[in-house]
């Protein structure tokens, strides 16, 4: 029988340290309740004088994911998005990398493997808004939006590093 797979094991890291020699990847997830990415697929549709019903196909991607984090100090993931809000962080200081963890995709069976499938996806970050009632907590809005095509690979919790997958041709 199939087995469900929990929300928790889709892990999603993002580098609060852009530009930096090596990335440090923070799990978004505390103050988080929810995260969904969008992928907006633009579809291409089209009908021949000789047919009866239109042929569809996927043209491209357009990624995206809005979330709402609740400010805690010492929250690494809403330290760096709140340091992009204070700054008004625009173009490329506006961009990082978030890896998505496959949790249920070990890429070993071998006893303590700590290494996932993962893809890595360059993203710009946007800074939506900041606030909430007065009885709720602080919350930040930010929404990240894909840029370029994903790159597959696996992330080593050991490392906390993510290795690109060599495609040859």
């Amino acid at each position: 029988m199939p087995e469900i797979i929990k929300r928790s094991m889709l892990a999603e890291y993002i580098n609060v340290t852009p530009g930096e020699v090596t990335a440090d990847y923070e799990r978004i997830g505390f103050g988080v309740e929810g995260k969904s990415t969008e992928y907006s697929p633009e579809i291409d549709e089209r009908q021949f004088i000789d047919e009866d019903s239109p042929n569809s196909s996927v043209k491209r991607y357009n990624q995206s994911s809005e979330f709402d984090i609740i400010a805690a100090k010492d929250s690494p993931v809403f330290e760096y998005l709140d340091t992009l809000r204070v700054t008004r962080a625009t173009y490329a200081d506006a961009e990082t990398d978030v890896v998505e963890v496959r949790l249920y995709e070990p890429t070993s069976a071998v006893a303590g493997n700590t290494s996932y499938a993962a893809t890595k996806t360059l993203v710009a970050v946007s800074i939506n808004s900041i606030g909430d009632a007065a009885e709720d907590p602080l919350t930040l809005s930010a929404t990240l939006s894909g840029k370029g095509d994903p790159i597959q690979g696996t992330f080593d919790f050991a490392t906390s590093a993510f290795t690109a997958t060599v495609v040859t041709p």
